[in-house]
């Protein structure tokens, strides 16, 4: 396989190829920490051990739309530690207010429950 370009999305080897966390496999030589994160011949990804919520976020929300999911999570990793961290915190922000705001939803519908069917 052709090493992705940076610049540009990688292309699949065939249409039915996607990459997802399922479908990856790692060498016998590799390892998984007790954080989940890969030890590809023995060195860490430190990178996203620092910004776990960024990861899950761009994992999550970014490939969403056909993205793939390693050629996001490499090109992140150019951005640099410090806009890294701001990203990070930002999204252990909207993560806060996105349960809070799913709190508010279930009670919300909790009270229309009650009233249509008590």
């Amino acid at each position: 396989m052709a090493p992705a370009r940076i610049n540009s999305p990688p292309e699949p080897e065939s249409s039915e190829e996607e990459l997802s966390d399922s479908q990856v496999s790692f060498s016998s030589e590799d390892d998984e920490n007790t954080n989940g994160e890969t030890e590809a011949n023995g060195t860490k990804d430190e990178f996203w051990v620092r910004y776990p919520s960024l990861k899950r976020y761009l994992s999550k929300e970014i490939v969403k739309e056909s993205v793939p999911e390693q050629y996001v999570l490499e090109k992140a990793k150019l951005i640099g530690d410090d806009k890294a961290k701001e990203l990070n915190d930002k999204c252990d922000v909207l993560f806060i207010k996105e349960m809070e705001h799913l709190i508010n939803k279930f009670r919300f519908m909790a009270d229309v429950l009650e009233l249509l069917f008590l």
